[in-house]
């Protein structure tokens, strides 16, 4: 299945917004109290990298990584927003995106970040991409349970 990964665009957004996965919109929600387009475009707006992947043609996921939280750290923050025909694609999305998870280290010394307890998909991502999740603990405003997640290198 062919695999095109290029830099996000304005229209990225509107394109994966209506078909979100439903566990990327429910975590979103959860920590944020965001729209799927709202997150999308505040995921963007705070990255310093951006892809748009599209698998078979369609969308399948937007990613990228913010930036430290301030100047004293090299700490990114990776982010990834799936469609709903993402699962259908599990292989060859767990297959191209190590390529792309080494290609976002450069210039950070590692990665954190929070990924809600009932995101199974997204735990078993990155797991198998080597992040260490530790326990849950209530985040956001819904109070709801997040893993921390995190990787240095």
């Amino acid at each position: 299945m062919a695999v095109e990964v290029r830099h996000t665009r304005p229209a990225d957004i509107d394109a994966l917004a209506p078909v979100m996965r439903r566990a990327d919109t429910d975590e979103v929600w959860a920590s944020h109290g965001m729209t799927p387009g709202q997150a999308i475009a505040h995921s963007v707006e705070q990255s310093d990298r951006a892809w748009t992947a599209f698998i078979g043609g369609d969308i399948a996921c937007m990613f990228g990584v913010a930036g430290p939280a301030c100047v004293l750290d090299d700490t990114g923050r990776p982010w990834l927003l799936g469609a709903r025909t993402l699962p259908r694609h599990a292989v060859t999305f767990f297959r191209h995106s190590r390529v792309w998870f080494e290609r976002m280290k450069p210039g950070y010394g590692g990665f954190e970040g929070w990924v809600d307890s009932r995101n199974v998909m997204s735990k078993r991502w990155l797991g198998w991409l080597g992040f260490e999740i530790k326990d849950p603990v209530p985040v956001g405003h819904m109070g709801l349970v997040f893993h921390p997640f995190e990787m240095r290198f």
